[in-house]
């Protein structure tokens, strides 16, 4: 079970280098006809790119890369953010959280991965920071076919799109996904 959240403001270099290590080692037993090319796979390789919101099934035809929740209908009320399948193709990395929103209303968030529920975490105590970003101190690799999901409460209600909350992770994928500007669905 993972450890309970905690923001920290410095980027955990060490932890980021292990979750890439784990799923490069796990993707290495998956995807043994293909070769690891790291940031920058070529052909038939896999490789780490960015995550973007297409990852998780955020999709439409309003934003693509830009981070955003749903619209939340009630204050207090958990509203899912995303809930999908992580594609055969990709490992999920996630090692933190940021809000790009002048006035954020956002106030916990809870994550699901593979069946496991994990406990709220706080996001105020970032609201005062000078960067609203937060590292997790444990972070999480979801593999591939794994249920991820995640719900947001806020203190007030908020239309769709207007809550720019975002993660901070990485992909790893075979590069005949990640080269899509809409990744496909699971």
């Amino acid at each position: 079970m993972p450890k309970k959240i905690r923001f920290m403001q410095e980027s955990p270099d060490a932890l980021i280098q292990a979750m890439r290590q784990t799923a490069r080692q796990n993707a290495a037993s998956n995807w043994t006809e293909l070769q690891f090319g790291g940031f920058d796979p070529h052909g038939n390789q896999y490789g780490f790119a960015d995550l973007r919101p297409t990852h998780l099934g955020l999709t439409n035809t309003t934003y693509f890369g830009e981070w955003s929740v749903t619209a939340i209908a009630a204050a207090g009320v958990g509203q899912d953010w995303f809930n999908t399948t992580v594609h055969e193709n990709t490992y999920i990395l996630i090692y933190g959280v940021f809000n790009n929103t002048p006035n954020p209303r956002a106030m916990e968030l809870r994550f699901l991965f593979g069946g496991n529920e994990l406990t709220w975490s706080q996001l105020q105590e970032i609201y005062g920071w000078d960067i609203t970003r937060a590292y997790f101190e444990q972070g999480w690799v979801v593999s591939p076919e794994q249920a991820i999901r995640a719900v947001v409460t806020a203190n007030a209600v908020c239309a769709a799109q207007t809550e720019f909350l975002g993660l901070l992770g990485e992909v790893l994928g075979k590069r005949s996904y990640m080269i899509q500007f809409n990744a496909p669905a699971p």
